[in-house]
């Protein structure tokens, strides 16, 4: 899962929000790998801007995640790039968790195998000595 966290430049109560959102959803999930990214969202209306670019950019390094400012009405191609890489971050989080998996099983294959050659070489030298007697 991904989330897109959208708050209005024109408006600082929505960037707050997006704030308490956030904070929600750090409680529910309980997972910091969750990939979020933050939007500043209708910068056709930058002369009523009440959130800062800078306001934007600090609160998402302090989030870990990706920032944007775009506007959906004069910039679609960003609003691609937006889903984009919230789309790529997802799936580096699925693939980091599948190799982490996988590292799992393969040493829990080795320890089995090798625990597995300490049952055989000890069931060897049983035989053979039960043999001699």
């Amino acid at each position: 899962d991904g989330f897109l966290l959208v708050y209005s430049i024109s408006e600082r109560f929505s960037f707050e929000s997006a704030l308490r959102i956030n904070g929600v959803l750090q409680k529910v999930r309980g997972n910091s790998e969750t990939p979020i990214v933050l939007v500043g969202n209708k910068t056709d209306r930058s002369v009523c801007r009440e959130v800062t670019i800078s306001y934007g950019r600090d609160l998402a390094f302090d989030l870990g995640s990706a920032f944007y400012e775009t506007s959906c009405y004069f910039d679609p191609v960003n609003i691609k790039s937006v889903f984009h890489d919230v789309i790529r971050q997802v799936r580096c989080v699925r693939m980091r968790s599948r190799s982490k998996e996988q590292a799992c099983t393969t040493v829990r294959g080795f320890i089995h195998r090798l625990s597995f050659k300490g049952k055989r070489k000890s069931l060897k030298s049983s035989s053979s000595s039960s043999s001699t007697s």
